[in-house]
Formats: C-alpha cells, sequence, structure tokens
C-alpha cells in the first residue's frame, strides 16, 4: 500500500527515480545536498535514499535553500524532499482554486445587487 501511495504521488507530480548509474554518476553532487537535519548527506544516507528528477521549477523552495541539486533543467532530490514538492503543489493549487471561488463569489454578489436594483 506505501508503495502504491508511493507511486500515486509520483505520478501526480510529475517526477521519476533515477536509476542506480545515475544516482552513482550524480554521487559528488547528490552528497552535498542538505538532509533532514539540515547538513549533508552521509554516505549511508546516500547509499539507502532514493532520488528522483524533478523539473527545478516544482521545486523552487529546496533550490532557495540548497537541498538539492541542478542540473539541465531538473532538481534532483531525495525521497525526504518529495514531501517539500507535494506541499507546494498543493498550496499553489488550492490557491488558484480559492481565487477563482472568490471571483464567482464576487460575480455572484454583484449580480444578486443588480437583480435588486431592477426590482
Amino acid at each position: 500500500q506505501k508503495e502504491q501511495l508511493g507511486q500515486l504521488v509520483q505520478s501526480y507530480l510529475g517526477i521519476r527515480p533515477i536509476d542506480d548509474d545515475q544516482k552513482q554518476e550524480l554521487r559528488p553532487h547528490l552528497l552535498l545536498t542538505k538532509g533532514m537535519n539540515g547538513q549533508v548527506l552521509s554516505a549511508n544516507e546516500f547509499n539507502s535514499t532514493r532520488f528522483f528528477a524533478v523539473p527545478f521549477t516544482q521545486a523552487l523552495d529546496l533550490v532557495a535553500r540548497r537541498e538539492c541539486y541542478l542540473e539541465g533543467g531538473q532538481a534532483y532530490i531525495s525521497q525526504l524532499k518529495v514531501e517539500a514538492i507535494l506541499l507546494a503543489r498543493f498550496r499553489m493549487q488550492l490557491s488558484r482554486e480559492l481565487t477563482l471561488l472568490q471571483s464567482h463569489v464576487s460575480l455572484d454578489t454583484a449580480l444578486q445587487h443588480d437583480a435588486e436594483g431592477s426590482r
């Protein structure tokens, strides 16, 4: 069930796990990214962590905090940082929907006032 949730989140976010060859190729860079404690990843943490490639525009918070590695328009993030991407996407969509809702409420209010004024 946890694996299914992981696949669903990956699909929703449009992210992909990197393979072991790419992980080893990027190792020097990925080891310099900050872990959950704000420190660089240890060798043990690196070996047990999956990494994902994400369009950098979805990881702007992580980029600003230097918690990912950037290359070719992709932000390479650890599995621990996927939550930050998910949260950013949720906030963006919630903001968009609230703005849309507000415009509908404003329009409905204006129409009600017009209808009351024409009576």
